[in-house]
């Protein structure tokens, strides 16, 4: 994998060429933008490629220039185009969702998907999502089911979950008609063992205000504790998209960030560990400086023990045993930090 192209043409603040690395042949761009299908960012780099032909830099970065991008970013514009699809069919859904939920007054917002494509990209197109995450709390979860039944959804049984009564997340279906998989949260963590140090639910987060008449809003250091929560416990850090995610929101995108009161969510709960790996690990990859500030001024600097496991290789995904140890080790250290 083309690393240092990978991030500079996933940038969604846009491409700045000045520390470009030497120009890629038509097959490894090709690959490079597999990668960036897999890591969510390949709409970014779609839009950073049609600029660089609009800026006469294609020569940067193609052998062959502008043919080579033009020809391989119309090619790509069918799968980016089904995905953007995708993403306005699942807005859609979840938009209903949310109305039939707030009619019954049941407390509930989108978690991820379109709230993090609104608040923290421009345009949201940028980032696109495959399914319909919703957080509501658990004793709702009842009332919920109710509302997705009467809808035409099934509930999906987690057949390879050992612990699917206690899991943090419902998953449901439409039933016989087209939509996406909708995916309810009680807790950002689903595992009931990394909840034994690490839990986040409904009633955790704070809201900022209401957005139109049925959407609640999570303050900009909630918005931080979801990104780096869910992609530290869920996914291990797997995606370079969830640290964009985190970057955006360390540039104030969706919002002023209030240290004094993030530094004492941190300090009062489990999710020190996932906070301080994603701001970290920002930095390694993403060279992001805004990040590294908030890590240092949270005091969340990387223990040494741990240095050799936040670094940008956490995003080179191979089924091997290291990726594997990797992600055991990942897994140890949040449940005791």
């Amino acid at each position: 994998m083309h690393l240092p192209w990978l991030i500079l043409l996933s940038d969604p603040e846009g491409l700045q060429l000045s520390a470009a690395a030497p120009s890629l042949a038509a097959p490894a761009l090709n690959k490079l933008l597999d990668v960036a299908h897999s890591h969510g960012v390949l709409p970014a780099c779609i839009s950073n490629l049609s600029s660089a032909l609009a800026g006469n830099s294609a020569e940067l970065i193609a052998r062959g220039g502008k043919e080579v991008i033009e020809s391989i970013t119309t090619s790509r514009r069918t799968h980016l185009r089904a995905a953007m699809a995708l993403s306005l069919l699942l807005r859609r859904q979840g938009d209903n969702l949310m109305k039939a939920l707030s009619a019954k007054s049941i407390p509930a917002f989108i978690l991820k998907g379109a709230h993090f494509a609104d608040r923290l990209y421009n345009p949201p197109s940028l980032r696109t999502f495959t399914d319909v995450d919703i957080m509501a709390p658990r004793d709702a979860l009842a009332e919920v089911s109710t509302v997705l039944e009467a809808l035409g959804y099934r509930r999906l049984r987690g057949v390879t979950m050992k612990h699917d009564s206690d899991y943090g997340q419902q998953a449901w279906e439409p039933d016989g008609w087209p939509g996406g998989v909708v995916e309810i949260h009680w807790n950002l963590v689903n595992s009931p063992k990394l909840r034994q140090n690490i839990s986040c639910s409904f009633y955790d987060l704070h809201f900022d205000k209401a957005e139109g008449s049925f959407r609640a809003v999570p303050s900009p250091a909630h918005l931080l504790l979801i990104a780096a929560v869910h992609a530290a416990t869920s996914h291990s850090y797997d995606r370079l998209i969830q640290l964009y995610d985190i970057r955006q929101i360390c540039l104030g995108k969706a919002g002023e960030l209030d240290t004094a009161y993030l530094a004492e969510i941190l300090g009062q709960s489990g999710y020190r560990a996932s906070v301080m790996i994603g701001l970290n690990l920002c930095w390694r990859v993403l060279k992001s400086e805004e990040c590294l500030d908030l890590a240092s001024r949270l005091k969340l600097i990387i223990p040494i023990p741990l240095k050799a496991l936040v670094t940008p290789s956490m995003l080179q995904r191979e089924p091997n045993k290291i990726d594997t140890l990797r992600r055991k080790i990942l897994r140890e250290v949040l449940k005791r930090i």
